[in-house]
């Protein structure tokens, strides 16, 4: 009862501490838990190797206060000894932790006991049955976070209880958020290592540890008591950077908690308030960014939150009556115009919240902003910033008009003229809008793309002549492009306006270090080149003060087309630059093989893929006008693999262009000892990848593809090195290509099955297997590719020539091929499914087996053997289904 749940397994010491705790002897503990999961009904259930307290709830009711004192005592040192034991995989990379793993580094104690035991300890502070009724749980909780924020304890950390940490904050609130607030108001709190970024030993994925300290305090806002605080921490947490795309941080679990439209938490309006008011005297800036997501979460997804396993803190209904949910939101109004009247500089953030807000709040916030602007106490960028937000709530509000009227005319009216009130005459950022991703013009049909963009052109064409026509004009440029969302539209639309002293800001705005202003100068290089031509090229490389910086990054934005080649060809260093530095984004179908060939000349094969994979038809057939012969496109792969790419040149779409390329050489009928070869150099490229159609069809008619591959896989077993063999694989990859095989013996090239192709197929590679002594390893993995050979629905798997090999070839690994390749190729599934699907799969396969027992018997035994799985199967999924639903 006290330890929950463990695992029977000898690579754990699960058993001996529960023998501890029970105070007798492993032999007799066996023996007690053997006896304890028979019947009909048991005390202990046990799934796999897991064993699991069937009702701890009903036990901790029922024997919690005839535990003894020394057995809570023992049960205490137990708690923190299994609980604090460090992991000894941590801060280890995946390539690390998998060589500590086979190495047999690991805890001493499984997960589950872990688990078990966090999960006893909520319970028992959930209804506080131990004993005589001493707070022995506030002891062990205490004693667990005192030694992983001790700055004198170097041997334990909060890493050490990651796994855990919702449970022990139920087991004792108080004393949990105490110390985190705590550790919080250190110099160097202790926590932040869970905030802590590692990645991969590829480099490519980021990983936190903060997640479960985020579920322990959702955990505990359900409680009114502990809301505040738990808001508090949470606002603190805040400090800690996360990935922008992250989906799960302290200000998502605080939104979510507090949300106006399902109840999260068990609190009141002016408690919620309350938190709401803690977060913002805490940290100003994240409780703007709190209301702000409250008051527009009502269109929004919210996550499931944590909920308490034990303490009875959730409300009898999640469903608040829209009343409540628009008194709350009224409730935040008010505070944030409560916080705007003591600093009006967050104005633009209340400004935000006539988007979302019901019409009497809507006048009240327009109410308040006449006030200030009669008060006439705006500084000039909040005066800005705020225009900008109201202008786009206007246009916003306008074009859903089409649809819906979702403000009233008065309303739309009011709102209009704080827009024209807000206004800034003299500022020509005011301009900045026209310049983002979405501008939202008003009174412009947005539906018709052709007038929007045209009246986008002649906004942007108007704002212009109004900027050149005041002082200063550059300066009031180069503020609007520092602020644009979009600042290479700045340089687009400064291309098409026709300026004579353009072309000195541009090169101001290239020597500079802004990115934005680098953004619309390039942007302007590009186009305005391509409106000019080759004699404006001329003039400006000929100009003496065009140096440095700017000159570099003018060269690599001159646009990749021939007509310009000539000109800078007179510029050797330039020249140079060019094809050294330029990405090539666009290329005409009449200049792809000569920038191709220059790529290549300039060591940038990777380059010359990406622009190589835009010339290949899109048609799978591969029939439509081929731009590039084969030999050029082998000669682009064979000089990327030989070459370290620079990681400028790896684009998004570069893997895809090498995939591209290869299966069109396989379609256009390359042949394919030369594509195997490239196909095993990118290997570990594409790996991820689909595989390449050249892999799939050649292993299914190149016996000799196949043994190489089963011998690279065990290499050391065959002693073979890289000299003796045509492949340069490592025995991983090797497996992989095999195991992942999507292709099978007998495969034409258009996808169908030829028998005798295969039967051919597999007498020479079992002849061949049969010298290297591997016959076995190479009759699993031919069993597995049957998995891909087409059937008709109608028709029993696997076709009668596979069942014809089988009872032939009597192959007990060919026969384990097969199963595993079956079981393998269904996919994944749910956990709340339970067992449905695979006891109609289990009845299927009994049926089919039933058809084939008596001329191919040794088939019958397959196919039962995968209906035994799938029924035994069904029977895991059941217990899991319910041990989840037990759980939850």
């Amino acid at each position: 009862m006290l330890a929950g749940r463990w695992m029977e397994d000898s690579n754990y010491e699960d058993l001996q501490v529960i023998s501890e705790l029970a105070d007798i002897s492993l032999k007799d503990l066996e023996s007690f838990i053997s006896e304890a999961t028979q019947g009909s009904d048991p005390a202990i259930r046990k799934v796999g190797s897991i064993f699991i307290f069937t009702s701890p709830k009903q036990a901790f009711l029922e024997l919690g206060s005839m535990i003894s004192l020394n057995l809570a005592s023992r049960w205490a040192k137990i708690v923190s000894r299994v609980l604090l034991e460090p992991d000894l995989l941590e801060g280890l990379n995946l390539k690390q932790k998998i060589e500590a793993q086979m190495e047999g580094k690991q805890r001493t104690f499984s997960p589950i006991l872990r688990s078990g035991l966090a999960d006893s300890l909520a319970l028992a502070g959930a209804i506080n049955s131990l004993g005589d009724g001493t707070k022995l749980t506030e002891k062990v909780v205490s004693n667990i976070l005192r030694q992983v924020t001790s700055d004198n304890d170097e041997d334990h950390t909060w890493l050490d209880i990651v796994d855990v940490l919702p449970l022990l904050a139920e087991a004792e609130p108080e004393i949990f958020l105490s110390a985190l607030e705590d550790d919080l108001n250190t110099d160097n709190p202790s926590v932040a290592q869970l905030f802590q970024e590692s990645r991969d030993f590829l480099g490519l994925d980021y990983q936190y540890k903060h997640h479960n300290l985020l579920r322990a305090l959702e955990t505990l806002c359900w409680s009114p008591e502990h809301l505040v605080s738990s808001i508090r921490i949470l606002t603190n947490l805040c400090r800690y950077d996360l990935p922008k795309n992250s989906g799960d941080t302290p200000l998502i679990s605080m939104s979510n908690s507090l949300c106006g439209w399902v109840r999260n938490t068990n609190a009141d309006i002016p408690t919620r308030i309350q938190s709401i008011i803690a977060c913002h005297l805490t940290d100003s800036l994240v409780g703007w960014n709190l209301i702000q997501k409250l008051w527009s979460n009502n269109y929004s997804v919210v996550s499931s939150l944590a909920r308490p396993r034990y303490r009875y803190w959730e409300p009898d209904s999640k469903i608040v009556p829209a009343i409540e949910g628009s008194n709350f939101i009224s409730e935040i109004v008010n505070q944030a115009i409560d916080w705007t009247r003591e600093d009006n500089s967050k104005l633009p953030w209340l400004v935000e919240a006539l988007a979302e807000v019901s019409a009497e709040d809507f006048d009240k916030i327009i109410t308040f902003f006449e006030v200030e602007l009669i008060s006439d106490k705006l500084n000039k960028d909040t005066r800005l910033c705020a225009f900008e937000k109201a202008r786009n709530i206007a246009a916003r509000y306008e074009h859903l008009a089409i649809t819906e009227q979702t403000i009233s005319k008065e309303q739309k009216d009011r709102l209009n003229t704080l827009v024209a009130s807000l206004e800034p005459s003299d500022d020509p950022r005011k301009f900045t809008y026209l310049f983002s991703w979405d501008p939202n013009l008003h009174n412009v049909d947005t539906i018709d793309n052709d007038e929007y963009s045209l009246a986008l052109q002649d906004a942007r064409h108007k704002a212009f002549d109004e900027i050149f026509s005041q002082s200063a004009p550059w300066d009031q440029l180069e503020a609007i492009a520092k602020r644009a969302g979009n600042p290479s539209q700045v340089g687009y639309t400064l291309a098409l306006y026709n300026r004579t002293d353009t072309l000195d800001a541009i090169l101001r705005w290239l020597g500079s270090d802004c990115a934005p202003l680098q953004e619309a100068a390039t942007t302007w290089v590009n186009h305005h080149l391509e409106i000019k031509g080759p004699a404006l090229l001329e003039h400006i490389l000929g100009r003496d003060d065009f140096t440095g910086k700017a000159r570099k990054l003018f060269i690599s934005s001159i646009p990749t087309t021939s007509r310009f080649w000539h000109i800078l060809h007179r510029y050797p260093d330039d020249y140079e630059a060019f094809w050294t530095r330029t990405q090539f984004f666009f290329i005409t179908e009449e200049d792809m093989i000569i920038a191709i060939k220059k790529l290549i000349d300039q060591k940038r094969p990777w380059s010359a893929i990406n622009v190589a994979s835009r010339g290949i038809p899109n048609s799978p057939s591969g029939k439509e006008e081929n731009l590039l012969e084969s030999t050029l496109l082998l000669s682009i792969l064979h000089a990327a693999i030989a070459q370290e790419p620079n990681p400028s040149e790896i684009l998004p779409h570069t893997l895809f262009g090498i995939k591209k390329i290869l299966d069109h050489l396989f379609n256009i009928d390359t042949p394919l000892d030369n594509l195997t070869t490239l196909v095993f150099a990118y290997f570990p490229l594409l790996q991820h990848h689909h595989e390449p159609l050249a892999l799939s069809y050649a292993l299914g008619v190149n016996p000799n593809l196949f043994v190489d591959l089963v011998r690279h896989m065990r290499k050391k077993k065959q002693n073979l090195n890289n000299s003796n063999s045509s492949l340069d694989l490592q025995p991983i990859h090797a497996w992989q290509i095999l195991y992942g095989w999507n292709g099978f013996p007998g495969r034409r090239k258009d996808g169908t099955f030829d028998e005798s192709m295969m039967k051919t197929w597999i007498k020479q590679v079992r002849l061949k297997l049969s010298k290297f002594d591997l016959i076995d390893e190479g009759d699993f993995f031919i069993g597995q590719a049957f998995r891909n050979i087409p059937v008709d629905p109608k028709d029993i798997w696997p076709p009668e020539p596979i069942r014809d090999l089988v009872e032939s070839l009597r192959s007990d690994h060919l026969d384990n091929g097969i199963l595993i390749g079956c079981i393998n190729s269904r996919g994944p599934t749910s956990i709340l499914d339970g067992g449905t699907e695979e006891r109609k799969l289990a009845e299927q396969y009994k049926k089919d087996s039933l058809t084939v027992q008596a001329r191919w018997p040794r088939t019958f035994r397959i196919l039962r053997r995968i209906a035994n799985l799938y029924t035994k199967e069904a029977h895991r999924e059941d217990q899991e289904a319910q041990i989840y639903q037990d759980l939850d």
